[in-house]
């Protein structure tokens, strides 16, 4: 008997695999989303031999172009009739400015953008589910945040990989609260997280050396994807955690986040302009 279903975005590597391995090993079904169709089956075949759970799927899409996530969206509802949980775990860091195929820099699009558009495509099939949770991984860097509302996408201002990352985890925290508010009388609810330092691919998709040399020796000091992906589990299955929403966590405990995210209109504010590029 299959415990819950649960899509996981980033599912072949780091926290995701971590969180793919533990859910499957509760019976769950898990829906990995993955970019790279190789190494998304590899890890998919070696989390079933692992695991002994069969029921694992694969799904490839791009979470930085919204017509990708459009044809996930459309992929999971054909497939399924509901989803328990939504864990919007993908994330990535770009040394340079880079683009996405929809024109928008690619730290905002594939951080935030994606997990906005994601997750009101899956509302329906989280309000089917009898308790639907959706649960964002951002990072303490949410704290360093600022949205400059009149460069958010860094057209102006020089870039920078630390400034565009944390612009965008304070986006999924802002996120969070708003879409609770809007959920709130559904049986949905939606939590975001902290998962600690954790040694992951993150930005490993850059070419630049010394980016690459800088985070493997910051790796030293952080802790294993397995550790990482405690609170995320947590999060989707603890029934400590039911009906609270709109919530931060680490540690799969309770914490402040950024005084910002809790500025009266904000969460408005990003909502409007979230619609208004995805059109969802």
């Amino acid at each position: 008997m299959i415990e819950k279903t649960v899509i996981i975005t980033g599912a072949n590597s780091g926290i995701g695999k971590e969180t793919t391995k533990a859910l499957a090993g509760m019976g769950w079904r898990v829906v990995m989303v993955c970019r790279n169709p190789e190494k998304g089956e590899a890890a998919r075949q070696e989390i079933i031999q692992y695991i002994d759970n069969q029921n694992i799927d694969l799904i490839i899409a791009d979470l930085s172009s919204m017509a990708s996530l459009k044809y996930l969206s459309q992929e999971i509802i054909s497939r399924y009739d509901h989803i328990d949980v939504l864990i919007n775990n993908a994330g990535s860091a770009f040394y340079n400015r880079q683009m996405s195929v929809d024109g928008h820099e690619m730290t905002f699009a594939v951080n935030y953008l994606a997990v906005y558009e994601l997750s009101m495509l899956m509302l329906p099939l989280l309000k089917a589910a009898p308790h639907g949770r959706v649960i964002i991984v951002s990072s303490a860097l949410e704290s360093m945040g600022h949205i400059d509302w009149d460069d958010i996408e860094f057209e102006r201002r020089p870039y920078n990989v630390l400034t565009a990352y944390s612009q965008s985890k304070l986006m999924t925290i802002i996120f969070t609260k708003e879409l609770a508010k809007k959920l709130a009388g559904t049986t949905v609810t939606v939590n975001a997280l902290h998962p600690g330092g954790v040694t992951t691919n993150l930005g490993a998709s850059d070419n630049n050396l010394f980016y690459k040399l800088v985070w493997k020796f910051i790796g030293l000091f952080m802790i294993s994807p397995k550790k990482g992906a405690e609170t995320s589990v947590f999060l989707a299955g603890s029934p400590d955690v039911a009906g609270i929403s709109g919530k931060y966590w680490s540690s799969k405990k309770l914490r402040n986040n950024n005084p910002k995210a809790d500025k009266a209109g904000i969460g408005e504010r990003l909502w409007e302009l979230s619609e208004k590029i995805t059109g969802v």
